[in-house]
């Protein structure tokens, strides 16, 4: 059985007629005011409204262009939605179906009048006052952005950058440059995004087990995609092909078809679309697609999407690069194993999305050809062995999880050099492959200011002198915006000067795992707002000391203001943690100690006033908690393969019991043994 539903976006003047009916206000059955009692309501109305418009303009003229342009959204909607208002006045401004014609004005009859409650049959849409172009256009581009979802199934979820990625694909939305800032495309569609969701049309789901956002369409919101469809270029084919009539599709745009049973012969079908946009593959529960016919793509000239995520193919056919149009290529979650070399070819190409193809193993040689490339998602670091070659030329990229630096030309890590549009998280892999500083400064990181999180990863198992990978470093220094830092598999002597600076204001977490050669922790508690801080595997470090939280014993400041967990993790070396201040960590709420086989003593924690769960595992040498006992805050009390400290720890008769027994849950190898108990 299968059902076709088709739609076709109207042209710019009708969507604004199509949602403006599809809001109309129902007819009041209240008896008709008298003429005083109009009178007295048109007063109070052009009052409110006059008191409204001097808000919307001071607001306007006050605010940042993004909350100007939220303000024109609602307010143009709002005029849109107000059709037939009781309290209209008789000469109503409407906009002309014809973009080309003037502005019309038109006076009611004297019985529209008289029955203000009731829509007139063909008359135009009426609204209190005419909205400019640009917050015409601005709204058109909502409705289209809105439209384009009639392609999903009920109940569909989708990621925001992905249906951004889309708009963009089709060229719903254009960037918007002035002379003082440059817009983004991706920043037009996350405001239009945003009004959508903030009006209900797109309705948040929360995160999914990969911790990934999801959206999906209001069930409610749906019947204003119905109002405004019409025959010819949207058409949902659903379960197969069969309902998929072969007649003239010529003025079909946008084409989804969606259930499990898709195979080659739905493709038949598609072939005739010969004026086709976009081709979404949205199977359910599995798909029985294994490949794309290879004459698919002499056909379709016209393509911008293509989607076909969750299906089963193995690879896409070489003719793929007929298809110059193609702006938006998603294979993930596919068997599929590489790309064909023609796709170079495809110089339009905005967004290529891999992720989840673990089959996949290696990026075509041309990738530098893709130079309108902005998004390229797959997990480089899981999945390949190397980078293709001159990356560097994608100076639009701003998608990219991590680069492999290797030795050979075209695979330096002076390849990001110019790809200063870099965003989200990302990672530089195989370090101990860049030969010197000097070639480690050509990556220019600190020009890559839009970069939340940046790893930078030595391989576990090399040979490199220590002082080399000391200097190469200190090179690779991060832009002050950075919010995260991770540094795994070290191999210097002590960490660089730039990485406790208080210029990274932004910082909210640092990770330091694995360094062989360190013998000192870096002084990073003049950070001012990390919050997070994980250190493991220093195994050459054998005291924390006053170094850690403060440059030179400084003591006007608070040390690690902002941190709320600390973590030290094997610490096979560490003997001894002391130089904490009175008022330092005064955010700290959890602090593990966990195997540090060597560990005798630990700093005053009393003074740790917010601290509210405390781990202590796996430390043998530890004989006692602190002689000034444990802060009253604390809540939470866990001690596991401490021989020694739980001996102190016995309920009633060890030595520290008196330091522990407010603390309302206490748990000593497995065991609960608070003082209520």
């Amino acid at each position: 059985m299968s059902s076709v539903s088709s739609s076709t976006v109207p042209e710019k003047a009708d969507e604004v007629s199509e949602i403006s009916t599809s809001w109309q206000k129902p007819a009041s059955s209240a008896p008709a005011p008298t003429a005083k009692e109009e009178k007295k309501e048109d007063e109070l109305v052009e009052m409110a409204i006059a008191k409204v418009r001097a808000l919307v303009r001071d607001h306007i003229k006050l605010s940042s262009r993004q909350t100007r342009l939220q303000m024109i959204w609602v307010r143009t909607f709002l005029r849109l939605a107000d059709l037939y208002n009781p309290f209209t006045p008789s000469t109503t401004e409407f906009y002309s179906p014809d973009r080309d014609r003037p502005l019309k004005k038109r006076r009611l009859s004297t019985d529209q009048q008289s029955k203000p409650h009731e829509a007139c049959p063909n008359s135009p849409p009426r609204i209190i006052s005419l909205p400019k172009e640009e917050d015409i256009m601005i709204v058109e581009t909502a409705l289209r952005c809105f439209l384009y979802c009639s392609l999903f199934p009920v109940s569909y979820e989708f990621e925001e950058d992905t249906l951004i990625q889309l708009w963009m694909a089709e060229g719903f939305i254009e960037e918007i440059s002035t002379n003082t800032t440059n817009e983004r495309l991706e920043d037009t569609g996350s405001f239009h995004f945003h009004s959508l969701v903030s009006h209900g049309f797109i309705v948040p789901l929360g995160s999914d087990l990969n911790g990934t956002f999801k959206y999906k369409l209001s069930d409610h919101k749906r019947s204003y995609l119905q109002s405004a469809f019409s025959s010819g270029k949207y058409l949902v084919v659903e379960d197969n092909a069969a309902g998929f009539e072969l007649s003239d599709k010529s003025g079909l745009f946008h084409l989804s078809l969606q259930g499990k049973f898709i195979d080659l012969m739905s493709f038949v079908a598609v072939k005739i679309c010969k004026n086709l946009r976009t081709l979404l593959i949205i199977p359910r529960y599995g798909s029985s697609i294994k490949q794309v016919p290879r004459d698919l793509f002499l056909r379709l000239n016209l393509l911008r999407t293509l989607k076909l995520s969750q299906t089963r193919i193995s690879e896409l056919p070489s003719s793929i690069a007929n298809v110059k149009s193609l702006r938006y290529i998603d294979v993930s979650e596919t068997p599929i194993t590489k790309l064909p070399e023609s796709i170079d070819c495809l110089y339009n190409l905005q967004t290529l999305k891999l992720r989840g193809c673990t089959c996949f193993i290696a990026l075509p040689k041309g990738m530098k050809n893709l130079t309108n490339l902005r998004h390229l998602e797959l997990d480089i670091v899981g999945q390949l062995t190397s980078m293709s070659p001159g990356m560097g030329n994608l100076f639009n990229l701003q998608t990219l999880s991590a680069f492999l630096v290797d030795r050979r030309d075209g695979y330096h890590i002076g390849e990001l050099k110019n790809l200063n549009n870099l965003r989200g998280d990302f990672c530089i892999s195989r370090l101990e492959r860049v030969p010197n500083s000097e070639e480690a400064m050509e990556a220019a990181l600190m020009n890559k200011k839009y970069l939340n999180k940046l790893e930078l990863r030595w391989s576990d198992l090399r040979v490199k002198e220590a002082e080399e990978e000391q200097g190469i470093l200190e090179c690779l220094r991060p832009h002050s915006s950075l919010k995260e830092l991770h540094i795994l598999f070290y191999g210097g002597s002590k960490l660089p000067s730039w990485i406790g600076h208080p210029s990274f204001a932004d910082l909210v977490a640092i990770t330091l795992y694995k360094f062989k050669n360190c013998q000192f922790l870096p002084s990073l508690g003049e950070l001012p707002s990390v919050r997070f801080l994980y250190i493991a595997e220093m195994n050459e470090v054998r005291e924390v000391n006053y170094c850690f939280c403060r440059n030179r014993g400084d003591q006007r400041h608070h040390a690690f203001p902002k941190l709320e967990t600390l973590k030290f993790d094997v610490m096979l070396k560490l003997e001894e943690w002391r130089g904490v201040h009175n008022g330092d960590f005064p955010s700290l709420l959890k602090l593990t100690m966990d195997y540090c086989p060597k560990l005798s003593a630990l700093p005053s924690l009393s003074c740790l006033n917010s601290l509210k769960h405390l781990e202590i595992k796996h430390c043998p040498m530890l004989l006692s908690l602190p002689n000034e006992g444990l802060p009253s805050s604390l809540e939470y009390l866990l001690v596991k393969d401490c021989p020694e400290l739980k001996e102190q720890c016995s309920k009633g008769k060890g030595q520290d019991w008196c330091k522990i027994a407010h603390v309302p849950r206490i748990w000593v190898d497995n065991q609960e043994i608070s003082a209520s108990q």
